[in-house]
């Protein structure tokens, strides 16, 4: 990573040339001196720094992404300077049409309301999720703090402020080795001409500097009022006097449209100000007539401190690592897939000698199999979620019901399938599990409806925990039911691929419906739908879920035929509550 060397007062003074002194501005990167200045025959001297702002914003050439290393590259970038009378003083006006409606990579295009509290958007997507802010700084830093940061800095860097230590303060609670991964990120992804805009800042901060000197030396003369004249912006605001510069009396370009777009502008906020002001005084005014003792404030309550046994339970449930563990990503995946492999394997032997008990035999008899089966999955992982809400049990579930990337457990992925900590969650993925798991369990039996259903659930995390892996992203963590309840679902609709399915007896007969490939094709247009959205969900373990179904439904095809699930035509998804015969014969005889 390069550093730029930012001109400062005492490396590039574009202001006392005029007075004879002459500059010189270094690259830290060649530490060539570039030509300085043109000599006029007034006596006046350019800095290449101005030279080189001239030239970029009246040209339509994209800005260099580094200042020229020798005076030959430096002479091409020269424009063509007029010569004036010695005694002459000139007043330039920088005008540009922004190229970027999002980010904002010069110096010339800088808001006039820029503060270095608050920076520049340094992307055109707004802010960075959690997974990007990990990415850069690790684990650490919160998504707020690390885009606070990347908008100070890429301020600073469009601003020419980097090496400013009056600044310092705005980011004193982030690190150094924070600073240079942002900068090191922003450089990388925004480019941004930093010499020239450091020139830019500098240059600006001394012409200020020159037009306070004049206008204190007319007042001291006693002819404030013409020097006012002369210089409008000379008592106005640091913004305005850098980069919104009046133009004088007789200038050739005249006044540009943006320009006249500026001053409509402004124009329109002070009215809009003003109407603002007008309206709050009005609320006022008639608040206090209406209540004339006025309201007490009421204190915001303080926020509710922790019970000193609950902060005991959740420091035992912290975890004391510092960093992820040192480890190879072969020696921190292969855990995990061979258990996948083992229990994959395992679950269809078992699915093949599972035999079912007789109804005398059975703990439930009058309940059918297949409620019985689904009931006891969702049973649970009811209880699973309610050992989440019990204080004393954190350090327990935090060890063996959740998968985390840095310290995956091989029996983590296994239980995870039933962990929940959000009740949206959990309703979610038992509303889908009820319907179509008791009917894939009156498909194929019991014994291959449990296969499937921890089959698909390891699968979808063993790929999840892969994906996560590879991509070095080991701050993650995930659970829940959703691999496997898509398993489910994929493995139903394979079975039945070429079957036609209503829903709410729609469509009316002699249509069969859409079949079975239709709803295994929207399901896989879902999944893949859900990499394009800005969520956090396991996309991956849905995926690989999705995927461990469909090769289950062909694995168990041919035993759902044999039990004469396959072939039998129409099937209803969703059904209406039909009427009793004695409610039809009313409804018919009125």
């Amino acid at each position: 990573m390069s550093n730029f060397c930012v001109p400062s007062l005492g490396g590039l003074r574009p202001g006392l040339l005029s007075r004879g002194v002459r500059a010189a501005a270094w690259s830290s990167l060649q530490r060539t001196p570039l030509e300085p200045c043109i000599a006029l025959a007034a006596g006046r001297c350019y800095s290449t720094y101005r030279a080189q702002a001239g030239r970029l914003a009246n040209s339509n050439h994209p800005s260099p992404r580094k200042p020229p290393s020798s005076i030959t590259t430096a002479t091409q970038w020269r424009p063509v300077i007029p010569m004036r009378p010695a005694g002459t003083m000139t007043v330039q006006q920088r005008r540009h049409l922004s190229r970027s409606r999002g980010v904002i990579t010069r110096y010339m295009d800088l808001p006039q309301d820029y503060t270095d509290e608050k920076g520049l958007p340094f992307t055109r997507n707004g802010e960075l999720s959690q997974g990007e802010i990990i990415g850069i700084f690790g684990v650490g830093i919160s998504t707020r703090q690390g885009n606070i940061l990347l908008r100070i800095l890429h301020g600073r860097r469009v601003a020419g402020s980097l090496e400013d230590p009056m600044l310092a303060p705005n980011t004193a609670v982030f690190s150094k080795v924070e600073i240079d991964k942002a900068l090191a990120y922003l450089r990388h992804t925004v480019p941004v001409d930093e010499v020239i805009n450091a020139g830019l800042r500098a240059e600006d901060e001394l012409l200020a500097i020159e037009e306070e000197d004049v206008a204190k030396a007319a007042q001291g003369a006693g002819s404030s009022q013409q020097q006012a004249r002369a210089h409008p912006n000379a008592g106005g605001s640091r913004w305005q006097q850098r980069l919104f510069k009046s133009q004088p009396d007789g200038d050739v370009y005249g006044e540009g449209v943006m320009d006249r777009i500026r001053k409509r502008n402004e124009a329109k906020w002070r009215e809009e100000l003003k109407q603002r002001e007008e309206a709050k005084r009005l609320k006022e005014e008639e608040e206090a007539r209406l209540n004339p003792g006025g309201l007490a404030k009421a204190d915001e309550p303080a926020p509710r401190q922790l019970s000193p046994r609950m902060l005991e339970y959740t420091e035992r449930a912290t975890s004391d690592l510092a960093a992820p563990p040192e480890m190879s990503k072969a020696r921190r995946l292969a855990p995990t897939l061979l258990t996948a492999v083992a229990v994959v394997a395992g679950g269809l032997a078992a699915a093949d000698l599972y035999q079912a008990p007789r109804r005398d035999q059975r703990l439930l008899p009058d309940v059918p199999p297949a409620a019985a089966t689904v009931g006891a999955l969702v049973l649970l992982n009811l209880v699973v979620y309610g050992a989440w809400r019990v204080p004393m049990l954190w350090r327990f579930m935090n060890r063996h019901f959740i998968l985390t990337s840095a310290t995956p457990k091989p029996h983590a992925a296994l239980l995870v399938t039933a962990s929940h900590q959000s009740l949206k969650h959990l309703l979610l993925n038992m509303l889908f599990l009820w319907p179509f798991g008791t009917r894939l369990h009156d498909d194929v039996g019991r014994g291959p409806f449990l296969a499937v259903y921890v089959g698909c659930g390891l699968l979808g995390f063993a790929g999840s925990l892969t994906a996560l892996v590879l991509r070095s992203n080991l701050a993650a963590s995930t659970m829940g039911a959703s691999g496997a309840v898509y398993g489910i679902m994929a493995a139903y609709f394979t079975i039945h691929r070429f079957e036609g399915f209503k829903v709410f007896g729609l469509p009316p007969d002699p249509y069969d419906g859409a079949q079975g490939l239709g709803f295994l094709a929207l399901l896989t247009a879902n999944v893949l739908m859900q990499f394009r959205r800005n969520v956090m969900l396991d996309v991956w373990s849905h995926l690989a879920g999705l995927l461990g179904g469909v090769l289950y439904g062909f694995y168990f095809s041919g035993l759902a035929r044999d039990r004469g699930s396959v072939g039998g035509g129409k099937k209803e998804l969703a059904e209406l509550p039909a009427l009793d015969e004695t409610a039809k014969s009313a409804a018919g005889s009125s």
